[in-house]
């Protein structure tokens, strides 16, 4: 956040003339309208100390401002509006008057409020001001209401009138053309009562409705509710005089206005506000008013402080702020003492909890927040601010006391763990308790900023183009509501993303000073190292990869990490890198037709999060994520409109109703408590039964593949297996052209043109010839697209505006479909999803990878080498770093059974070797988390001497590994005990009648191998001949002499009598048994 400017400067600089007429001073934010325009009203104290008072019109886009009209006089301004032409300007006054109703008792002062209308003319002409007759103790507000039309064609003008506990007024004026353009009103404004008493009211400029909160009669309970729990009691008077008590419950109605229709109701929703001192559901009322809510205009008294967020695209957000204390609240005795000494209960030295709650009713899902241990001086001034930050996220901040960023938005369903709590107050944001006012602007004028950044690798930005695949305006890949930013290449992650960052605007109502709020990347990377809650760490991970594709921004996240790899976060966050960057690479590489299939993969890993504690500094907030179920009968139905199905808000926000509806069914979950809403509604079911079911099961699972390749590596051989053995994804015409994707192996092909290869620190090749990588894709590929199969078939068709349908839909979290839109559902589809999801599995595994290996300072491009030589090459400190983060990326991929990069395997056994105590690898690897491959296994023998106990290490290791893997590394290890125990191995299988080397494999020449026997003899009896008779050579007698037959020629014939000779090694075992005459230790 930084500071804009300040509009009292701004105006001052074009007219220069009031700061010569005297002191300006009282500046006030009187109201905005729909086109972004802002009314100001300040006074001019002249320099012989008399008042006057000025309405200013000012756009804060434009830097441009206007007069509208001056008075001579001291008018304290509360409120205004401006018409579409900018021809009459209505405001309200507020005033203390001398009361004297009885002529013995002395005259008491009380506040009035009254409302004008004037004409504005150009030039120095001026205009008389028109009172609208009312002078009222309870607070009113007066807005125009502006039209679809071109304004000059309008001879007739609407505009509202709010009284406070009263009733609402539409007023109705005739325009006349006086000269040059100009309006002027004709005749008497006419007035019309559309409602009566009313507690708290809301004006949505953007979208041209009224809210507002009112008493009607309380519907049949909930069975097994009391009648009237839920429910309060206002009293009726009768004619009779006599007064009685009727059940009521608050209800928060929306009227909407159009332009040549009525207006209509929209919406009911039954409250369940808490029942504090002079509140609506208290017969005594409050009867303090809070003159700094102009922006947006709600007209309520100190007891409640409620504010509805609407959108364009479909989303509703009733934010309520409230204060409430523990039973035993926390003193302050020493900070705050002094400041809240003269205050009334609660004590100035106590503390309050400060709370907020969001209903989602696009979702069907309430957000609550606690924060306790609030200082009372600084909950009292604090005010909680509620504003949206772009389409898909909420900014709930109040300055001194928290800022919070609410993941609300229709890309994806809810999840509490996607809500990102800042530890640190953003940059430019007040420290002490204030009144932030959001300020709303016309999309079409609202700057946009474009941010183009690196992701991961340093390519060059004229590599990007336009591509295919890349997601545009006209033609996106996406829904509209689908807010991830496209990629350049369809094959890799390591490209350049282009995101919209949003930027939003509050202005300080106390100092007049605009500031620009935009979330930055600094502060959220400063939020993600200072918290220690690994579900905030995720969330700040879900929030760059989902919505901004920023893999440039995980790069600084993780790099820390090699500082302390040890915690026990660590494992968790690295699987949401790895589920959420799967998840963006594949959605953004979709083509269109395939996106409706999107809402079934997996998205994140905090799906089970319902309930977040989050401590910072010296605070504690506390959210948790409730469920709303048949929130949609809260709604008119598009059918029920007045022009039926007309796609305005509402029709897309019941068309999101009845996505979260159905989404609330297919989790089989019971809804928790109703939050705001109230649980008397005869269709909104509220329990607060326990958590039995599982949030977003439509949803696929990575770590229901992680348990069935538990079985099924069991029995992997990768000897065994052939590349033909496994299934590969299939390159048909249909998926090539259509789907604008590729198999697996194309994908793959692509990776290593691309130059993507070369970024890891190991070479990407198995020594075996089936991997374990293509056994993981597999399985993933099988298993994915059985369950889009299963979860798509009810989804094959349009989803009409209105249709409740039936089965989890394919816009689950997303909104609808477009009408007419039809949604064929092919069989290439779901292979093409699969396909693309299954590649992007692989493209997050190696991307983390290079990560991490970045984070632990080992790069090959600077080292020079790769592989085993790399290993050898950096030093102890950096191995055991390295092997701390591969550890817990080796652990996350297998916990969600995501593949891992080809060569992987072997460079970390052989990392574990170099950096673990001999006893600590063995332990590793009986427990098969090093895969003792046999490029590994070869420099791992090869590094240990062959010395007695390096032996014993060879053969623990050898002991470890399956008997065909063992005897290759056997026949690569040049040692006598070798020979020795392959041909032990060789004469077990021959006596077993299992002969297990072929003659193919083990037919020698047989000259070389008489050569071979002749001269290990004639050398064996050379050394015979040195030795005297009573110290005779070991093992001599193995071999034939003149006067008996050796026990070697026994066990060849029966060998012999067992095998063909073909099946025979007579060199391998002629050469054990020569070698057996050595002390080979």
């Amino acid at each position: 956040m930084v500071a804009h400017h300040r509009i009292p400067e701004t105006i001052l600089k074009q007219f220069q003339y009031l700061n010569e007429l005297g002191r300006t001073k009282q500046w006030k934010l009187l109201g905005q309208e729909k086109n972004g325009v802002m009314i100001i009203g300040l006074q001019v104290e002249s320099l012989d100390s008399e008042m006057s008072s000025i309405l200013i019109m000012y756009d804060h886009l434009s830097k441009t401002s206007r007069i509208l009209h001056s008075f001579d006089k001291y008018v304290n301004f509360i409120q205004a509006s401006l018409n579409q032409s900018h021809s009459l300007l209505g405001f309200v006054t507020k005033e203390k008057i001398l009361v004297n109703d009885d002529v013995e008792a002395e005259p008491t002062v009380e506040t009035v409020y009254k409302s004008y209308l004037v004409e504005i003319k150009s030039g120095s002409s001026s205009s008389s001001v028109i009172d609208l007759g009312f002078e009222r103790s309870h607070k009113m507000a007066l807005q125009f209401l502006y039209w679809n039309k071109v304004p000059h064609t309008i001879a007739k003008e609407r505009f509202l009138l709010l009284i406070h506990k009263e009733a609402i007024y539409l007023y109705q004026v005739n325009l006349k053309g006086i000269y040059s353009g100009e309006w002027g009103i004709d005749g008497t404004p006419v007035a019309e009562s559309i409602h009566r008493v009313f507690v708290w009211s809301q004006w949505d400029a953007p979208n041209q409705c009224l809210f507002y909160i009112h008493h009607r009669k309380a519907v049949t309970s909930v069975e097994g509710e009391d009648e009237g729990s839920s429910s309060s009691y206002s009293t009726g008077n009768h004619k009779d005089g006599e007064a009685e008590e009727t059940p009521v419950s608050p209800t928060l109605s929306c009227l909407q206005f159009h332009d040549d229709l009525p207006h209509e109701t929209v919406l009911n929703i039954p409250l369940n506000l808490p029942s504090t001192p002079g509140g609506c559901s208290d017969a005594t009322p409050c009867g303090i008013y809070e003159d700094d809510d102009p922006v947006p205009l709600r007209i309520h008294d100190c007891s409640l402080d409620l504010v509805v967020l609407s959108h364009p695209s479909g989303l509703i957000c009733i934010c309520h702020h409230y204060l409430y204390q523990p039973v035993k609240p926390p003193t302050f005795p020493v900070k705050f003492s002094k400041e809240g000494s003269d205050m009334t209960t609660p004590t100035g030295n106590t503390s309050v909890h400060f709370a907020y709650s969001v209903t989602l009713l696009h979702h069907g899902t309430a957000v609550h927040c606690t924060i306790p241990g609030v200082p009372w001086p600084v909950a009292r001034q604090a005010k909680a601010t509620f504003m949206f930050y772009g389409e898909q996220h909420l900014l709930a901040f109040a300055p001194g006391v928290f800022t919070h960023m609410l993941d609300v938005g229709l890309s994806h369903e809810p999840y509490c763990g996607c809500h990102v709590v800042f530890s640190i107050p953003p940059t430019g944001l007040p420290s002490t308790p204030c009144h932030l006012l959001p300020l709303s602007f016309p999309p079409s004028s609202k700057p946009q900023q474009l941010t183009k950044e690196p992701v991961l690798s340093e390519e060059k930005s004229n590599d990007v183009g336009n591509s295919s695949g890349l997601a545009t305006t006209s033609g996106s890949r996406l829904p509209s509501s689908f807010s991830i930013p496209a990629s350049s290449s369809s094959s890799s992650l390591a490209s350049l993303a282009t995101a919209i960052v949003p930027q939003v605007f509050v202005i300080d109502s106390a100092e007049m000073k605009v500031i620009a709020l935009e979330v930055t990347r600094d502060i959220l990377v400063e939020t993600f190292h200072s918290t220690k809650l690994g579900e905030i760490k995720m969330a700040i991970i879900h929030y760059f990869l989902i919505h901004l594709g920023d893999w440039d921004a995980i790069s600084e996240l993780l790099i820390p990490l090699a500082e302390n790899p040890l915690e026990l976060w660590v494992p968790k966050v690295l699987q949401e890198v790895l589920v959420a960057g799967a998840y963006a690479s594949a959605a953004r590489n979709l083509p269109v037709d395939t996106s409706h299939l999107v809402t079934l993969l997996p998205l994140t890993t905090m799906v089970d999060v319902v309930e977040l504690e989050v401590v910072y500094g010296n605070r504690r907030a506390c959210l948790n994520e409730v469920t709303l179920w048949n929130a949609c009968v809260t709604l008119l139905s598009p059918g029920q409109r007045l022009v039926p199905y007309r796609s305005d808000l509402w029709t897309r926000l019941w068309d999101n109703a009845q996505a979260g509806k159905r989404r609330a069914s297919c989790d089989e979950m019971p809804p928790l408590s109703s939050g705001i809403l109230s649980p008397s509604h005869s269709g909104i079911v509220c329990d607060s039964g326990p958590h039995t079911g599982s949030r977003g099961s439509w949803r696929f699972r990575p770590s229901l593949v992680a348990d069935k390749l538990m079985v099924s590596l069991v029995c992997y051989q990768p000897e065994a297996l052939s590349r033909s053995s496994t299934p590969l994804s299939p390159g048909g015409a249909i998926l090539s052209t259509n789907c604008g994707t590729a198999d697996l192996s194309t994908l793959s092909a692509s990776r290593k043109t691309s130059g993507a290869e070369g970024s890891l620190p190991f070479h990407e090749a198995e020594s075996c010839t089936a991997s374990k990588q293509e056994h993981v894709i597999s399985v993933n590929l099988r298993e994915l697209s059985m369950h889009l199969l299963k979860y798509s078939s009810s989804i094959a068709g349009p989803v009409k505006a209105g249709e409740s349908g039936s089965g989890p839909p394919a816009r689950l979290g997303m909104g609808r479909l477009s009408v007419g839109r039809q949604q064929q559902l092919h069989p290439m589809h779901v292979h093409a999803v699969a396909t693309r999801h299954s590649a992007s599995q692989l493209d997050a595994s190696r991307c983390l990878c290079r990560l991490l290996c970045l984070a632990a300072r080992v790069d090959s491009d600077r080292e020079g080498e790769k592989g085993f030589a790399l290993v050898d090459q950096i030093d102890k400190n950096r191995r055991h770093v390295l092997f701390s983060l591969l550890e817990r990326f080796r652990w996350a991929a297998d916990s969600l059974a995501f593949p891992l990069p080809q060569g992987f395997s072997s460079f970390f056994t052989y990392l574990g070797y170099r950096t673990l105590t001999f006893a600590l690898f063995l332990q590793y690897a009986n427990r098969s988390i090093f895969e003792l491959q046999v490029d590994a296994m070869k420099a791992i023998i090869a590094d240990i001497d062959d010395t007695p106990e390096g032996m014993e290490k060879k053969l623990s290791l050898l002991h470890l590994l399956p008997r065909s893997r063992a005897r290759r590394l056997m026949n690569a290890w040049h040692h006598p005990l070798s020979v020795m125990i392959r041909a032990r191995e060789h004469a077990l299988n021959i006596l077993s009648g299992n002969p297990s080397l072929p003659a193919s494999r083990h037919g020698r020449a047989q000259m070389v191998q008489q050569q071979v026997i002749q001269q290990r003899a004639t050398r064996i009896n050379s050394s015979k001949t040195l030795q005297s008779s009573n110290n005779p050579v070991k093992g001599l007698a193995a071999f034939p002499s003149a006067d008996r037959l050796s026990p070697l020629d026994t066990f060849l014939d029966l060998l012999t009598a067992k095998a063909s000779l073909a099946e025979l090694d007579f060199g391998l075992l002629v050469e054990a048994t020569v070698m057996s005459t050595d002390d080979i230790y």
